[in-house]
């Protein structure tokens, strides 16, 4: 029997039908090739900075001993329209916003002459960094569908600190630009930095909106890659969009901090298939995990372990870049993690320190061939002088003896 309306009329007119699939095949082609996904262009801005470590020093000391000193030297010099300036534990900078018709590069020598005159920074710093801003790096927005309008706001700002290669973003500035934008700011953390570095609420004015970050440094072994637990966090007016459980601080008849169970959406319970999240049992086996080592070490033995690690990571490059053919390849702060230039491949050398069972670290060369033969070194409180000390020594045998250089 034949269909009624226009569903029996394409049934009877099998070419007009297969000429409608056919349009709509295309149109969907066209669709997908015209949707872009794009940064948004370059935010240039004119600055310069200045990044000093003072490893081990108190966010004071580190005000009295760098911050004020480095003001003092350039807020004379002509060109300079604003000046701020960041002291966190071990790390301080400050930032030199310049006028408009000025030349940023005269700016800066003048910047450098001046802060190469200081010499009264206390012994432990180490050499300051001067850098020129360029663009507003580790922010990325994405669009979809259309063309790129350069006028247009992004949604959202997401922000690593420390980033990919261990490098520590402007996250205040990055935070300030992305909100007189109107967009969110997502900061990625690492959770064992948060216990030197300034944590996403208090980034820039008004602070991240939300931050989430991966819960496998706090205690939970690697387990060839799993199981691991995230965490999420977010300003109280975003709570209830919220996938998962929310843990709330309270105190209980004592007057000792407590914390309990505050929200969860009942759909977890009485309607499953419409909940935004699911728990399972090795994931809530690693939170508790995770909860032990946090209750054992306290907030002075997470910065135990942060500072450790961030040490040996310092003296781990120091080593190996004394080694002829080695290199750091970005200057500035970082946490326990940094990248090497080597004058050779990366994969070789690699093999070559596996088969003396060291784990030399991540070989850059596939996912930034940009950056030549780069490798990504990372030490934790975990590695001790022994540690090290292997690695450097076959490092150095292994550039002695002679794997082929790169041409």
């Amino acid at each position: 029997m034949r269909p009624p309306g226009i569903i029996g009329w394409f049934a009877d007119n099998h070419v007009t039908a297969n000429l409608m699939m056919f349009f709509i095949l295309l149109t969907g082609l066209y669709a997908v090739f015209t949707l872009k996904k794009e940064s948004f262009p370059p935010v240039h801005i004119d600055a310069i900075d200045v990044r000093v470590l003072y490893l081990g020093a108190a966010p004071e000391e580190v005000e009295e001993g760098v911050i004020i000193k480095i003001e003092e030297a350039i807020e004379g010099i002509e060109g300079i329209r604003e000046i701020q300036s960041i002291a966190n534990e071990g790390f301080g900078q400050v930032s030199a916003r310049i006028e408009k018709g000025f030349e940023v590069t005269e700016v800066m020598d003048e910047i450098k002459l001046a802060v190469d005159g200081i010499s009264t920074f206390p012994s432990e710093t180490e050499r300051p960094v001067i850098s020129r801003v360029k663009w507003q790096r580790g922010a990325i927005a994405v669009q979809v569908g259309g063309d790129l309008d350069e006028s247009a706001d992004p949604v959202a700002v997401v922000i690593q600190q420390p980033s990919f290669f261990g490098t520590l973003e402007d996250v205040d500035r990055l935070t300030d630009w992305a909100h007189q934008q109107g967009a969110l700011v997502i900061g990625i953390v690492n959770p064992t930095s948060l216990a030197l570095l300034k944590a996403p609420g208090h980034w820039g004015e008004d602070g991240a909106d939300i931050a989430c970050g991966e819960g496998q440094p706090l205690g939970v072994p690697l387990s060839s890659g799993g199981p691991y637990f995230g965490f999420m966090t977010c300003k109280k007016k975003y709570v209830r969009q919220m996938p998962g459980r929310i843990v709330g601080r309270t105190t209980d008849l004592n007057d000792q901090p407590g914390y309990a169970l505050t929200l969860q959406a009942r759909e977890q319970h009485i309607r499953r298939s419409k909940a935004t999240s699911n728990i399972c049992t090795n994931q809530g086996l690693m939170v508790t995990a995770a909860t032990i080592y946090l209750s054992l070490l306290g907030f002075d033995g997470l910065a135990q372990v942060a500072r450790r690690s961030q040490q040996n990571v310092s003296r781990l490059a120091g080593r190996l870049t004394a080694i002829e053919g080695v290199e750091r390849l970005f200057e500035g702060p970082h946490f326990h993690e940094l990248v090497l230039r080597l004058d050779r491949p990366v994969a070789a050398i690699l093999d070559a320190l596996a088969d003396r069972d060291i784990l030399g670290g991540y070989n850059l060369a596939d996912s930034h061939p940009e950056l030549g033969n780069a490798l990504l070194i990372c030490a934790t409180e975990t590695k001790t002088e022994a540690d090290m000390d292997a690695y450097v020594t076959a490092l150095g045998e292994l550039f002695t003896n002679g794997s082929r250089r790169s041409a």
